[in-house]
């Protein structure tokens, strides 16, 4: 550091003296023009000790929420939960339509039958299941034998519901056809009343068209005598029934 002192010249001139650092004097002779006077300053002392800490200030108001950040990517997958229960069954769904190819399905008669009385009776293996509200198409080729020439036949379906139209048909003379009418479930309007020979082959045919209800089940062919105490007897391999679903 260094001082520079200014003053007027008197007369006398002026012996100015400085303490200096050693404490010493030192007699600086006046000089014109003024000149600086050097001044020694020591190193600083060692620093004091820190002083306490002051109170705490007073909390500042809270700032403006920031705007809210970016949203983070989606976290892996959870497992597969444990599966639930099993659910009730649903309403069985309608019957499809027929596929392609041969619609029809056939049965033959694998044994002789015989029915002496006038009470619809099954002709065994001749029958089919049905699915509710569904429509059928049945037709019969056959052949029966009567024990006398006026003893005749009546052929007929029993359904499981709804309604049948059909008409069976074969021959009472060298020429001639007879026939009945079914229009009501297991019965016929009538019977025939005669065949062209007595215990011989007698061709006979039916056509049938089924409409079931409500309720699905079996169609089972059945016949019957015209006379009570005189057979009428439906021949093996030679009586076929066919039927299928429209």
């Amino acid at each position: 550091m260094n001082m520079l002192l200014l003053w007027r010249r008197p007369d006398p001139p002026v012996v100015l003296r400085w303490r200096g650092p050693d404490d010493g004097i030192v007699a600086v002779a006046l000089a014109i023009p003024p000149v600086a006077i050097p001044t020694i300053i020591g190193p600083p002392g060692v620093a004091g000790p820190k002083g306490p800490a002051g109170p705490a200030g007073l909390a500042g108001s809270m700032g403006a929420t920031g705007p809210a950040g970016p949203t983070g990517l989606p976290g892996p997958a959870g497992e597969p939960g444990p599966a639930g229960p099993q659910g009730i069954a649903g309403p069985e769904g309608a019957a499809g339509s027929p596929g392609g190819g041969d619609l029809w399905v056939w049965q033959k008669l694998a044994a002789d039958v015989a029915n002496s009385t006038t009470t619809p009776a099954n002709v065994p293996g001749l029958s089919f299941t049905t699915s509710a509200n569904t429509t059928y198409i049945v037709e019969l080729f056959g052949t029966f034998q009567s024990a006398a020439i006026t003893t005749g036949i009546a052929l007929m379906l029993d359904i499981p519901s709804g309604g049948v139209s059909g008409q069976m048909v074969h021959p009472s003379g060298a020429t001639a056809l007879t026939g009945t009418e079914q229009i009501a479930d297991g019965t016929t309007t009538g019977a025939t009343t005669s065949v062209r020979a007595a215990n011989s082959n007698v061709s006979v045919t039916a056509r049938f068209i089924v409409a079931v209800g409500a309720t699905g089940g079996t169609v089972q062919l059945q016949f019957r005598s015209e006379v009570a105490a005189s057979a009428v007897t439906m021949k093996a391999g030679l009586t076929a029934l066919g039927w299928r679903m429209i």
